[in-house]
């Protein structure tokens, strides 16, 4: 604080109430902004550990699942009647495998998509 007062000081000390009242405000909604991406990243990381724990309890139960990202956040917020302050993360589908599917599809072995230089 002591570091802005002394850049902006003499600014701060020629405004008029109004302009230092909504310098202020605007500071405020700032940090507010701050806060809130820092809430929502967090709880972005929470639900994505959350996710983890569910595909593993899942897999243990002999159940398939799989966890959906890139999908239309407004439109699931929509569909599942979210309140402004919930986000949707990702979507889980769980349930039984298909008869005739297979564990994993076939990839490429690893030596022929990544070069170790």
């Amino acid at each position: 604080m002591a570091g802005w007062r002394r850049r902006c000081g003499r600014r701060w000390t020629r405004a008029s109430c109004r302009r230092r009242y909504a310098t202020a405000g605007c500071a405020r909604r700032r940090a507010l902004t701050r806060t809130t991406r820092a809430q929502r990243d967090e709880a972005i990381r929470s639900a994505s550990l959350a996710t983890m724990v569910l595909l593993l309890a899942a897999e243990e139960r002999g159940l398939a699942s799989c966890a959906l990202g890139g999908f239309d956040a407004e439109a699931v917020a929509r569909e599942f009647d979210l309140a402004a302050d919930e986000l949707p993360v990702m979507l889980v589908t769980v349930g039984r495998a298909a008869a005739g599917n297979w564990p994993q599809k076939p990839r490429r072995p690893v030596a022929e998509v990544m070069v170790l230089a």
